[in-house]
């Protein structure tokens, strides 16, 4: 029999406790997103985080699942009394009024700094952040893994740049790398301005066999026309909005055309 000897382990320097983020894995537009299919299941009854998982189209509760209840609960979207949760009355508010309405702007606010991180952040930075290294030097003091603060930055940066349009406050939208800059109330005024009525689709008669063309105006000039061959359905609406939903990201929101604009008028001007 071999016995092999082996030095007593010294003891070395404390280990540094990684504070696990507290913030919402998800921007506060998805998780609107998400309790929307919450509420075509589930309506306003409670339920188990299991059923709620199951009603997010996921086969039960796992990490993933997990995460994106604790951010609509984090979010104040949903609310939990005992082993059930349920669409809170903020979270209703965001349903069921439309963008413009006073009831769905202040639940947007309130939805948006629900997250005890990102009241930190707001009370202070305010309304006008830094860089993201500046951002990436406060969390990591603040005791985040380095691994998981980019993250974070930009589901707050995100969540930020969707008040700004949901509410056209004049508060930051959110440049990706560079940090923000506040827009002043004239460029403010060029991203809110909003027309007095809502833009009305029009449905024209179809243009060729099973062929629907739908056209309506934006409220900043332009319009759009999406047009439908073959059979309509319920189900196709819904895969158009996805898509879209996917497309979106890749386009500027109307603060970030607004500083480009200026920034190209600034290049064009005479030394």
């Amino acid at each position: 029999m071999v016995v092999s000897s082996q030095a007593a382990p010294q003891p070395g320097p404390p280990s540094v406790r990684v504070r696990s983020p507290n913030y919402p894995v998800i921007s506060l537009e998805e998780a609107i997103q998400r309790l929307q299919e919450v509420y075509k299941k589930e309506h306003m009854h409670p339920a188990t985080r299991e059923v709620v998982a199951k009603g997010l189209g996921y086969a039960g509760l796992n990490g993933t699942s997990l995460g994106i209840i604790s951010a609509l609960i984090k979010y104040g979207l949903m609310v939990q009394k005992g082993e059930q949760i349920r669409i809170s009355e903020n979270g209703q508010d965001i349903l069921l009024h439309r963008a413009g309405d006073a009831e769905y702007s202040r639940a947007i606010r309130e939805a948006a700094f629900g997250p005890a991180l990102f009241r930190e952040l707001r009370d202070y930075y305010g309304e006008s952040l830094p860089s993201n290294y500046n951002l990436r030097v406060y969390l990591q003091k603040k005791g985040f893994n380095p691994r998981t603060v980019d993250n974070v930055i930009r589901v707050y940066r995100d969540t930020l740049d969707f008040v700004a349009a949901q509410t056209g406050d004049d508060v930051l939208v959110p440049d990706e790398e560079d940090g923000g800059v506040r827009l002043s109330p004239e460029a403010q005024g060029s991203v809110s301005a909003a027309s007095p009525e809502p833009a009305v689709a029009s449905v024209s008669a179809p243009t060729g066999p099973r062929e629907n063309v739908i056209a309506f105006p934006f409220p900043e000039g332009g319009s759009v026309q999406i047009v439908f061959t073959g059979e309509v359905t319920q189900e196709v609406i819904d895969y158009v909005s996805e898509v879209l939903g996917v497309m979106k990201k890749a386009y500027p929101t109307r603060g970030q055309r607004v500083q480009q604009n200026r920034a190209e008028q600034a290049d064009q001007e005479p030394a």
